[in-house]
């Protein structure tokens, strides 16, 4: 999971992912937030085999309107090239007005209906929005397939979204020096639902913390996550790659 098509990377991806296979990262899912970023996703990724599209409205794009209907065109051209909807969710974090919690309701709404019409996994954002989502969803009934997304939440919280039947996923706040309750959450994290991810170029691990993120930096973040489990590099990559390939049905090599 990462932004390859933010403007920071602009004229650089090509580099970046070359650079990303000698750091053992072999193929990166491009992340849209909003249509414009949803398309250069898929651009990216008709561009380079290495790259996989993601696409869907960020719940503070919502700010901007909340009419989704151009996923459907866009998953019907290109739907070899995407994977998942997303990333969509919830934010109260930067919205904290409860007109725009409903506007974010809506929209994500929108989008898992979208997700189940194309037989999609979903990528869920959530920002000081845990219990307000859980809600959401556990009302709105039914299993959901797809990863919660930098996963920031409690043990408690972490049970109920493995119980609706999300994977979870962690990026770069798990080697921060003060992220005990990370870390506790990611040993109760069953391996064979667990992810790795940078969100590049956000979240950049210890020791660039507060710097640009990009893809080089996943290694850092599966040395760390080894650590706290207490697993083999092998075990690890593994069931990484097993978890990927069944999720999105993509080959991870």
């Amino acid at each position: 999971h990462c932004h390859l098509n933010a403007e920071v990377f602009k004229d650089r991806v090509e580099l970046l992912l070359e650079e990303a296979k000698k750091h053992g990262v072999h193929q990166c899912f491009v992340v849209g937030w909003n249509q414009a970023s949803s398309l250069d996703a898929v651009l990216l990724a008709k561009q380079h085999p290495s790259i996989k599209a993601i696409v869907g409205l960020h719940p503070v794009d919502t700010e901007h309107g909340i009419d989704v209907s151009w996923l459907h065109a866009l998953i019907t051209e290109h739907r070899e090239n995407i994977i998942a909807v997303g990333e969509i969710g919830f934010d109260y974090y930067w919205h904290k007005d409860p007109h725009q919690h409903q506007q974010q309701t809506l929209a994500l709404s929108a989008q898992l209906d979208i997700a189940q019409t194309y037989n999609l996994p979903v990528f869920i954002h959530c920002r000081d929005a845990y219990d307000a989502l859980l809600d959401y969803l556990q009302k709105r009934g039914g299993m959901y397939r797809g990863i919660m997304h930098c996963f920031g939440g409690t043990l408690d919280q972490l049970q109920a979204f493995l119980q609706l039947g999300f994977d979870i996923s962690f990026g770069g706040p798990i080697t921060f020096k003060n992220a005990h309750l990370a870390r506790e959450v990611l040993s109760h994290t069953p391996i064979d639902r667990l992810h790795l991810e940078t969100d590049s170029p956000y979240l950049a691990p210890h020791p660039h913390r507060g710097k640009e993120n990009t893809p080089l930096f996943l290694p850092l973040i599966f040395e760390k996550a080894k650590e706290v489990l207490g697993v083999t590099s092998e075990i690890l990559e593994k069931n990484l790659q097993t978890n990927v390939e069944k999720l999105f049905h993509v080959k991870t090599l």
